[in-house]
């Protein structure tokens, strides 16, 4: 892959398909992060090897990337490099899309831990009103000494 072209699958991958970042991609994101700040001289270059060393170990990223890259290939440019595409702003794209990326993941996990939390506690609520109701209004379920086990206690 050109290293424009990486750098641009890349960017479109974080857009558009967060969903292939499992939590170890999430949790490693800090790692390229660090190794882009790092970079000495900025370069298509420099910033494509960085990134291809870090998507190299997330696998569903890497699959992505592939189909990314190959779409971005089919479509030839037809304009000049414009001004959103100069390196400083590709470099600055690039590590705001990340940090979006990282905090929609963020706000997914807090959510979903919330729908949890809150779901599991009306359900064990109800649980627990039925088993009183079911005891009030039918005290009969139990027959002499034999449970039906249709009561908690059974």
């Amino acid at each position: 892959m050109e290293p424009d072209n990486i750098i641009e699958a890349f960017i479109q991958v974080v857009r558009e398909q967060d969903y292939v970042f499992s939590n170890d991609a999430i949790a490693d994101l800090p790692t390229l992060q660090k190794n882009l700040a790092a970079i000495e001289n900025l370069t298509s270059e420099a910033i494509a090897e960085v990134i291809r060393q870090w998507y190299k170990n997330h696998k569903s990223v890497i699959d992505a990337m592939l189909v990314e890259e190959r779409e971005i290939s089919k479509v030839a440019k037809t304009k000049p490099q414009s001004q959103e595409n100069t390196l400083e702003n590709r470099y600055r794209v690039l590590q705001e899309e990340v940090q979006k990326l990282q905090e929609r993941k963020k706000e997914r996990r807090e959510m979903s831990k919330n729908r949890v939390s809150r779901s599991s506690f009306p359900a064990s609520g109800f649980s627990f009103l039925a088993s009183g109701f079911l005891r009030l209004l039918v005290p009969s379920l139990r027959l002499g000494t034999h449970c039906l086990g249709l009561l908690p206690q059974c």
